[in-house]
């Protein structure tokens, strides 16, 4: 899951993170691979100042203060396996400020001197080491000099299919990687083996990527969509027979009531452009936070069964959400997380309700973070 955030937030280090769910490769880091059903301390990260959590399917990562960067969980058959967070020593003393991590075994990171590191799964290139589809252990440099000075990573994909993105600060977003479902935003589904620019996307601000769907956001507050989008995952546009948005288009036009080529939207995201807090994006499912603390989901939500329409829920004075491909989370002002999901879960992890039940053990909690079946509440 990745997640754009709308209004700047007061930087803040957590002396204490809880995480619970799906654990079989480790990614909670309680030295174990047990499911854990109640949120749990991490025992192994107290004293490390915590600035923030980052997860991806079967992986956690834990970004400290001071720029550290230590690992828990499978990343991709190339890096060995931990069951306790570790620190990265590949990514030391070079003062790591954000990490991008996704579905397909592969890391994007930047840090303070604007410089892109990347580790994992490089089956489609999308690590972007020129003339190489090796998988990589370790953390290396990647050279972005061609690119400007890069100021946001992403990575998106699924099952090994995946393909990453790099914003600079002059608004310009570069994709490469598998192409698959028309993610990169080029209007095909070719892969590219290096960065490429998106043409249709200037003055972008900020960028979130799903698995197969993604969003930007452009210094005038306006949201380009792309990507797949037959579950209505694209904040419920549709068109008729259509499977994909192969290239961005511009869904402010859609918010004001009008159709751009067809194209619809659901009457609940007409109002959203002016009145978004923070955007989350996980498989196949968008969540929005607005300005008034009320939360919106589009898309469909997997089980046993196949798949079911996402539940939209009503809370109240909302501060933070995240959402995995089967579990979403919503933090109120008061430090209170309420979770929900889809009944059939994960095996050993089945939650017992599609609407938001309080997570009592918890209080006093600042964010929430997850991503798959498993969760992080950073306090």
């Amino acid at each position: 899951m990745l997640s754009m955030k709308m209004k700047s937030r007061k930087q803040i280090t957590f002396s204490r993170v809880w995480g619970w769910g799906y654990n079989h490769y480790g990614q909670l880091g309680h030295s174990d691979q047990n499911v854990v059903l109640t949120p749990t301390l991490v025992r192994n990260l107290q004293g490390l100042s915590v600035k923030q959590m980052f997860c991806g399917s079967y992986v956690s990562f834990a970004l400290t203060n001071d720029g550290q960067v230590y690992m828990s969980g499978h990343l991709d058959s190339s890096v060995i396996m931990n069951t306790a967070f570790t620190r990265i020593e590949s990514l030391c003393g070079i003062g790591i400020v954000d990490i991008a991590v996704g579905c397909c075994g592969h890391v994007l990171t930047l840090n303070e001197h604007k410089q892109v590191h990347v580790m994992g799964s490089n089956d489609y290139s999308q690590l972007g080491l020129m003339g190489t589809y090796d998988d990589q252990q370790f953390a290396v440099k990647m050279d972005t000099s061609n690119y400007g000075q890069i100021v946001q990573v992403a990575v998106g994909g699924r099952d090994k299919l995946g393909c990453s993105y790099l914003l600079n600060d002059d608004g310009q977003v570069y994709s490469w990687g598998c192409g698959e479902h028309f993610t990169l935003g080029h209007g095909d589904n070719d892969d590219r083996e290096e960065p490429d620019l998106i043409t249709r996307l200037k003055n972008v601000k900020s960028l979130i990527v799903g698995s197969y769907h993604c969003v930007a956001m452009t210094s005038d507050g306006k949201l380009y969509g792309w990507g797949r989008t037959p579950e209505g995952q694209l904040f419920g546009i549709s068109r008729w027979g259509a499977q994909y948005v192969d290239i961005p288009i511009d869904l402010s036009t859609l918010f004001q009531g009008k159709t751009f080529v067809g194209w619809q939207l659901s009457e609940e995201a007409v109002d959203l452009s002016k009145n978004l807090r923070k955007l989350v994006i996980s498989d196949r499912v968008t969540m929005a936070l607005t300005l008034t603390g009320k939360v919106k989901s589009w898309g469909v939500e997997r089980n046993y069964g196949g798949v079911s329409p996402v539940q939209n829920v009503v809370l109240e004075d909302i501060d933070d959400i995240s959402c995995g491909d089967k579990i979403y989370l919503a933090l109120n002002s008061k430090g209170a997380v309420y979770q929900w999901g889809a009944k059939s879960g994960s095996p050993g992890f089945e939650l017992d309700s599609e609407r938001p039940n309080t997570l009592k053990s918890l209080s006093n909690i600042k964010r929430v973070v997850c991503y798959g079946m498993h969760c992080f509440a950073l306090e």
